[in-house]
C-alpha cells in the first residue's frame, strides 16, 4: 500500500487527517497558552544568527566552538532568518512540520503493518495528546524533527526502500547525533529483511548524507562530536560524580504523564501504570507485527544507554523512547480491545 492519499479509501483519509490534526491543533493551543520556549532553544538561535549574518557556525563570532547538537536545525533556521525570519517562530514551524510528519507516518506504518484500526487509532492518539511531546514539539528543539526522521525511516524501511530509509537516517544523524541506537536497530532489520544488500544500502546511504557534516566538523571544529557532549561525559560520567543509580529515578519520571511534583499525581501515577501495562501487553502481543518488535529493543535499550551515559538530567533526552513506548501502549489497548 502506497502512502498517497488516492490509495486511502475515505473513512482512513478521515482518520488520518482526524488524528494528525487533533494532534497539531492541541500543540498550537500549548504554545500560544504557554508561549513556552526551551531554554537551550536559544543556543540554537544564537548559531543560526551569526550563520544567517556570514559569521559562520558559531556561537560567538570569531570562536570555533563546536556547541550545537542539531546542525540540520541550525542550517534551517539560518535559512529563516537570512530571509528576515523570527527565530522562535521559525522554530515553531519546523516543530508543527516535523509533529505532522511524524503522527501521519507512524499511522502509514501501522497501516502497512496491517494494525486494526483501533490499534492505530490508540497508538497514533496516545502520540497526538501526550502531554510531553504536546508541550515540547513547539518548543523550538529539534526533538519533533528527530521523531519525524525515526518515523520516516521506519516507513521506508517497511517498503523495503533501504536506500530511502538510509537517507532519512542521515538525515536524522544531521538532526541529532545520539540516535545512532536507532539506526543500529534498522540496519540490522534491514540485513533480517534483505541480508547484506539491504543493509549495505541502508548504510551506504546513510553515511553519504552525514559524510560532509563529519567532514566540515572534523575540519573546523577538530571533532565530529559536538563539545557540549565530550563536557556533559567529562562532568557527569567520566568524573564519576553522577552514580549510574540515580538515574533510574528521573528515567522512571519521563514516562509518567504529568512530572511527578504536579498536583494531579495519584491520577498521574494511575494513568501512567496503566500505559506501562499496555505497552508491556503490546510488546508481547504484536503476534504478525514483527517488525513493530524494533520499537521494544530501542525503547529498552535507548533507557539503558541514557542511565549509563548518566545523560538523565533533561526529560527531552527520552522523549524518542518515551514516542516509541506510547506506540506499544496504544498497540496494548488494541490488542486487549480485540480481546474482549
Amino acid at each position: 500500500m502506497n502512502f498517497a492519499s488516492n490509495s486511502l479509501s475515505k473513512a482512513q483519509r478521515v482518520e488520518l487527517i482526524s488524528l494528525t490534526a487533533f494532534g497539531l491543533a492541541l500543540r498550537v493551543f500549548f504554545a500560544l497558552y504557554s508561549g513556552y520556549v526551551e531554554e537551550d532553544a536559544y543556543i540554537t538561535f544564537q548559531f543560526a544568527r551569526n550563520l544567517a549574518a556570514g559569521q559562520g557556525f558559531v556561537y560567538n563570532p570569531g570562536e570555533a566552538i563546536y556547541g550545537s547538537t542539531t546542525p540540520l536545525l541550525t542550517l534551517l533556521l539560518a535559512g529563516w532568518m537570512a530571509l528576515g525570519g523570527e527565530p522562535v517562530l521559525g522554530a515553531r514551524l519546523l516543530g508543527l512540520a516535523g509533529a505532522a510528519a511524524y503522527l501521519s507516518l507512524t499511522w502509514a506504518a501501522l497501516v502497512r503493518l496491517g494494525v486494526p484500526r483501533v490499534g492505530r487509532v490508540c497508538a497514533v492518539g496516545l502520540l497526538a495528546c501526550a502531554p510531553r511531546l504536546a508541550a515540547l514539539d513547539l518548543a523550538g528543539m529539534e526533538q519533533p524533527l528527530v521523531l519525524a526522521f525515526m518515523a520516516a525511516s521506519a516507513w521506508a524501511g517497511l517498503r523495503g526502500r533501504w536506500g530511502w530509509a538510509g537517507v532519512w537516517g542521515g538525515l536524522l544523524l544531521w538532526t541529532r547525533l545520539d540516535t545512532g541506537l536507532w539506526l543500529a536497530l534498522l540496519g540490522a532489520a534491514a540485513i533480517w529483511q534483505r541480508r547484506a544488500a539491504g543493509g549495505l544500502r541502508f548504510a551506504g546511504a546513510a553515511a553519504g548524507i552525514y559524510l560532509p557534516w563529519v567532514v566540515y566538523a572534523s575540519a573546523v571544529f577538530g571533532s565530529p562530536i559536538p563539545h557540549t557532549v565530550t563536557a556533559k561525559w567529562a562532568a557527569y560520567a567520566h568524573s564519576g560524580a553522577v552514580p549510574i543509580h540515580t538515574g533510574w529515578k528521573p528515567a522512571l519520571d519521563a514516562f509518567f504523564l504529568f512530572r511527578t511534583t504536579h498536583p494531579l499525581l495519584y491520577i498521574s501515577l494511575a494513568l501512567s501504570a496503566g500505559l506501562f501495562v499496555l505497552a508491556g501487553w503490546g510488546a508481547l502481543r504484536t503476534g504478525r507485527w514483527r517488525a513493530v518488535g524494533i520499537l521494544t529493543a530501542f525503547a529498552v535499550l535507548e533507557v539503558l544507554r541514557l542511565v549509563l551515559a548518566r545523560a538523565t538530567f533533561f526529560n527531552r533526552y527520552f522523549i524518542p523512547a518515551n514516542a516509541a513506548f506510547l506506540i506499544l501502549a496504544g498497540l496494548g489497548a488494541g490488542a486487549l480491545w480485540g480481546a474482549v
